[in-house]
């Protein structure tokens, strides 16, 4: 019985000593574990303060460009008045039409003149001399 009883405490001790370093081994890795957990926590944390500081940056950036879309449309009826009192302070009849004039003059000149006349590369009326050198085939 001496033997059992030594064979027995033998036995219990080692698994006590087996049930100690799977408990020590187990709890390791649960700390692990939750180092890990903490770790991503606060990468979610800093990707949620990202993620709000964009999120405000651009309602920002909405608001500036609508405010700019209005003054842009503000600035454009500006402009369009300006255009409409320039247009109605210019003389209308001293304007002659570029087709109208080029027709009239083409006619009424030899040699080609209406391109001079268009131009307005005429001397005394008449086409400059150095324009007037080239021969004919």
């Amino acid at each position: 019985m001496k033997n059992l009883a030594k064979q027995s405490s033998q036995f219990a001790a080692s698994a006590n000593c087996r049930f100690e370093f799977v408990k020590r081994h187990v709890a390791e890795r649960v700390y692990k574990e939750h180092k890990k957990v903490e770790q991503q926590q606060a990468v979610v944390s800093r990707l949620e303060s990202k993620v709000a500081q964009r999120e405000a940056d651009a309602a920002e950036q909405g608001a500036t460009i609508a405010h700019q879309q209005k003054q842009i449309e503000t600035l454009s009826e500006g402009l369009q008045k300006v255009s409409a009192q320039v247009e109605a302070s210019k003389p209308a009849s001293s304007t002659i039409p570029k087709q109208q004039y080029l027709t009239t003059s083409r006619h009424a000149l030899p040699h080609g003149s209406f391109v001079f006349r268009s131009l307005g590369l005429f001397e005394n009326g008449r086409p400059p001399r150095r324009y007037l050198s080239f021969r004919r085939p």
